[in-house]
């Protein structure tokens, strides 16, 4: 499979981190971002809307799983986060991404 449409299941993707500097001159800093989606295909054929519901909680599960551990990382110190300080997090539902994708976007923004 090489490609997102042909992946049957749901499926995390993390897009590489972007950074912006902000500020002055003298007093700069930078903001890092990393964007995350937590999706699935769209069913097709008689998907009553309760199953849609149960497919958003399980990937918000997900999703929320992964920005705890993100969060635990952080306060230890441990790995890429080591040097960064949480800023905001940013999630919001999506429906026909990607061509034919539900589920969730996420943003992290970090000092």
């Amino acid at each position: 499979m090489s490609r997102l449409k042909d992946i049957p299941k749901s499926v995390l993707l993390v897009a590489y981190p972007e950074i912006d500097r902000i500020g002055k001159k003298d007093d700069d800093a930078y903001l890092n971002y990393i964007n995350i989606w937590a999706i699935q295909k769209r069913q097709t054929g008689n998907v009553t809307n309760n199953r849609e519901d149960e497919i958003y909680n399980e990937l918000q599960e997900k999703l929320l799983q992964l920005i705890e551990k993100i969060e635990v990382e952080i306060e230890n110190g441990c790995s890429f986060f080591s040097k960064v300080q949480l800023d905001t997090i940013e999630i919001t539902p999506i429906y026909n991404f990607f061509g034919g994708f539900n589920g969730w976007y996420c943003n992290f923004s970090m000092k």
